[in-house]
């Protein structure tokens, strides 16, 4: 059995409700989707892209300390304007800056002309934030307008571990959040890049 079969066999259940939950959930106007494992020659493709962009890449290396090894994809990795690391999701994205070492090519999207366009493709994607009048969270268009305000990745953060912190007083929710990540840290290698 090939190892998208098994793959495939083994993941299914899982990412049947994934799928399900996901398409439901929303990004501005379009519904999220999570695409299918990608065949032998996307992936292949995928290593010459990354070769073309990284001299020193290498598919073999899988440890987070041989990262260093492949500088120009650790500075990427690393950079605030390119990647967003966090509780909720890792997401890269082209800054759309000119003269940018990291992203040197020019954003092909400039050239439609479609500002909202441009927005989406060189923004992140905003963290959910409570309502500080409510129970429930602000709105996507709510939380947009704080980062187009100015608030940082690092801004969103304080949030984040300040409201977490809120949270740990109620042990219910904590003790189910310890027993979580306890099964989690069973199954899962950190030290994997």
């Amino acid at each position: 059995m090939s190892p998208q079969a098994l793959y495939m066999k083994v993941m299914k259940p899982s990412m049947d409700v994934l799928n399900e939950r996901v398409s439901h959930m929303k990004c501005g106007v379009h519904n999220g989707e999570t695409p299918p494992y990608p065949e032998d020659e996307e992936v292949q493709g995928f290593h010459d892209i990354l070769k073309e962009y990284e001299p020193a890449y290498d598919p073999t290396l899988r440890e987070s300390e041989a990262l260093k090894k492949m500088p120009r994809i650790c500075n990427f990795i690393e950079d605030e304007w390119h990647c967003k690391k966090t509780a909720y999701l890792v997401e890269y994205k082209l800054c759309g800056r000119e003269g940018c070492p990291l992203c040197p090519r020019d954003l092909c999207v400039k050239d439609i002309g479609d500002d909202e366009l441009t927005k989406e493709v060189t923004t992140f994607c905003p963290l959910p934030r409570l309502n500080a009048e409510s129970d429930g969270f602000l709105t996507f268009d709510e939380s947009q307008a704080k980062l187009d305000k100015g608030d940082t990745v690092a801004d969103e953060m304080k949030y984040y571990h300040k409201m977490r912190k809120k949270k740990e007083g109620d042990s219910t929710q904590l003790d189910i959040a310890r027993k979580n990540d306890g099964k989690l840290t069973k199954l899962t290698n950190g030290t994997k890049v």
